[in-house]
């Protein structure tokens, strides 16, 4: 009489078997008495039950089990197998995936995966982390590697071993391997200054870069348009001279950054028209350079009539 399997996991059922002969009489098996003991205390549950199912057994049960066979006059002795002591559970996981599968310097990498265990232990599994092809000791059993750890053009992947604090599962498990790509650059703060220009005064365009790799701003795309007409003998020109400007035009420009790598899609700067006149800067120059004149003082009146006093009396201009 054997329990099988021999070494069961708490996965498996337990089937009690054995043979039956009534050598004296030929008559059939009828009335056997089957008795199951988990831990050396009876199951009368399973009474007279050849399987007991996975889902009544845990790891480091220990099972057996007694019968005494009759063939519905004479009863046997009763005859009890070997224990079998249930096993821990193989825990065992899917697929293992690094996310996102295209990432960049900014981008933390996220692994996933399905862990499943027949005892429901936990998952304490084994997370290796390969830069370049070569184990990075520092990250091991993180599930996430965060940017500050990846640098632009490295190769990631990760390698699991399931666990649960008891078994181990043989089989290593393997990521895709991820390509960090470049962090595209940023722009910010695109203006064009003045803000109010006038007749005289260049157009100059300013703008922040900033770029997460540390990488130069290297072809940048500068096109300059007046009056909504693209400008291409401007191109790559970040200061517009006076010379090239005249009153009641309107200008803008759009800028298409690069670190060299990437360039982005085109941004669009403030839109300025060039005024005729900056009265303000007239009257600043009238009240440095005319208060004297002739050997008189000059008033300049807030309406901009300019009163001369020489010598006792005043005259209009």
């Amino acid at each position: 009489m054997d329990i099988s399997p021999d070494a069961p996991e708490d996965d498996e059922d337990l089937t009690v078997s054995y043979s039956f002969s009534d050598p004296n009489d030929g008559q059939s098996e009828t009335g056997t008495q089957i008795i199951w003991y988990k831990n050396s205390i009876e199951q009368t549950q399973f009474e007279n039950t050849s399987t007991i199912p996975h889902v009544w057994t845990n790891s480091s049960d220990s099972w057996y089990v007694e019968v005494s066979a009759s063939d519905g006059m004479n009863r046997s002795t009763i005859e009890a197998s070997d224990p079998v002591i249930i096993d821990n559970g193989v825990p065992s996981v899917d697929s293992l995936d690094i996310s996102p599968l295209s990432p960049v310097t900014t981008d933390d990498l996220e692994l996933s995966y399905t862990f499943s265990d027949p005892d429901l232990d936990p998952d304490l599994s084994w997370i290796r982390w390969y830069r370049d092809g070569v184990h990075v000791a520092s990250y091991d059993n993180q599930s996430t590697l965060t940017s500050n750890a990846t640098n632009y053009g490295e190769e990631w992947n990760a390698t699991l071993l399931a666990y649960d604090g008891i078994n181990w599962n043989s089989t290593l498990v393997v990521s895709p391997t991820v390509t960090i790509q470049n962090s595209p650059p940023e722009i910010s703060n695109l203006q064009i200054i003045p803000s109010n220009p006038f007749v005289g005064q260049e157009l100059h365009l300013d703008y922040d870069y900033f770029d997460a790799d540390g990488h130069l701003e290297s072809g940048t795309m500068i096109h300059w348009y007046k009056d909504g007409q693209y400008q291409p003998q401007y191109d790559g020109l970040s200061t517009i001279n006076a010379t090239e400007l005249s009153a009641g035009e309107t200008w803008h420009a759009n800028v298409s950054i690069s670190d060299g790598i990437d360039v982005t899609q085109e941004d669009q700067s403030n839109q300025v028209t060039i005024g005729s006149v900056d009265n303000g800067n007239l009257m600043d120059k009238l009240m440095k350079y005319l208060p004297y004149i002739l050997g008189g003082v000059a008033i300049v009146t807030a309406v901009g009539i300019i009163i001369m006093k020489r010598k006792g009396r005043a005259s209009k201009k």
